[in-house]
């Protein structure tokens, strides 16, 4: 269940990231820091839940780790039960991953339906190799969208080049790459809201960008601003590419266009991203206890997992007598005290060899035998 919790997770820091972006930067016309924000958070988000700051973490020594003697009867580890027992009765929780995957599945077929149309788009049209690009001409009445290094559009349009040249700024700048991102990010985190206004919020800056771009290259912003309003209403919207004549994003690039532009202090804003990531490092840590924190930045003297490990091996000196279980199962017992509580420790060796660990803490003793429990 560790990767529900894991996804959980970084779903929180996806949103906590985002909702800063949407408070603070959004109307800031530094697209080019706004879309590395986007891109950049959108990977700590995953990352932080790995990450840990060791020094927050409490000290524990080798004095509080100390043997004890097993009685007859065991702890009941319902683990164990799971681990070694054949008729496995299955809860509503052995579903989740299924049906994660199956959902995940679905979309990962529709990504690669919507990336052949394409491709078919592409194979059946006629092209026009110019430079580092290929120009292909379709019979759509407005079609005007670019995909990696293809520009879709009807020949018949007015103000081709204009079109030609906005599109040609999300190639050169691989917008492309990004849509793909956030098209993979919303597949594995399907069920949550935030990652479809990331999506919406990195094609709306590619948008920003490349008006912008387009206007300084000499057009007029007014000319501009009418062609979009004239050809953008009656347009089929695809989530897998740049359409130039994207009515959803048609008033805010308008706005964008003539939004005055931000001065220079408002770059300084991008600098609060960093007390954000130190405090969601901080709440990971402390706050959360979990199996996953895989990478310690900021080691301190509290012991490692492997150093807790070499301190019970250290201790291991009052083990029972390996055992036989009625059906062929070898295992030892060994019980523990770690600060008070009691802690045990069940090793079973499987009839091919291999060999499972499992621990129960602050274990209390029961009337039913460990064996005669689990019917191993």
């Amino acid at each position: 269940m560790s990767w529900i919790y894991y996804l959980l997770e970084s779903n929180f820091y996806l949103a906590i990231f985002f909702l800063l972006y949407y408070l603070v930067f959004r109307k800031e016309t530094y697209y080019q820091v706004n879309r590395a924000y986007l891109l950049t958070s959108s990977a700590l988000a995953f990352l932080i839940p790995i990450v840990q700051l060791g020094f927050l973490k409490p000290v524990q020594s080798y004095a509080q780790v100390t043997p004890v003697m097993l009685t007859a009867t065991y702890p009941v580890v319902t683990v164990t039960a799971h681990a070694v027992n054949p008729d496995h009765i299955w809860h509503i929780a052995d579903y989740y991953l299924p049906c994660y995957l199956l959902i995940v599945s679905i979309l990962l077929t529709h990504l690669a339906w919507k990336i052949y149309r394409l491709v078919r788009l592409s194979k059946s049209s006629r092209k026009t190799i110019i430079d580092a690009y290929q120009l292909v001409e379709t019979d759509g009445k407005q079609d005007a969208f670019s995909f990696f290094n293809y520009i879709f559009i009807n020949p018949q349009l007015s103000l081709k080049n204009t079109i030609i040249s906005h599109e040609l700024i999300h190639l050169r700048q691989r917008h492309s790459w990004d849509i793909l991102f956030f098209e993979l990010l919303k597949i594995i985190n399907w069920f949550n809201p935030v990652v479809y206004l990331l999506q919406y919020s990195i094609k709306e800056l590619h948008e920003f960008i490349a008006d912008s771009e387009t206007v300084k290259l000499g057009q007029n912003a007014n000319e501009y601003t009418d062609f979009l309003v004239k050809n953008a209403y009656g347009i089929e919207s695809n989530s897998l590419v740049n359409t130039f004549f994207n009515k959803s994003l048609l008033k805010q690039r308008i706005i964008m266009l003539h939004q005055k532009r931000s001065g220079n202090l408002a770059r300084l804003k991008i600098l609060l991203a960093l007390p954000l990531c130190w405090l969601l490092l901080c709440a990971s840590t402390v706050g959360i206890s979990k199996t996953y924190g895989w990478v310690d930045l900021a080691p301190g003297h509290g012991l490692t997992n492997k150093a807790q490990s070499r301190i019970i091996t250290k201790a291991d000196t009052l083990k029972r007598k390996t055992s036989v279980t009625l059906k062929g199962y070898k295992y030892e017992e060994t019980g523990y005290l770690i600060k008070n509580k009691t802690n045990f420790r069940v090793i079973i060796t499987e009839k091919n060899g291999n060999q499972k660990e499992y621990f129960k803490n602050s274990a209390t003793h029961q009337s039913v035998d460990f064996r005669k429990r689990h019917q191993i």
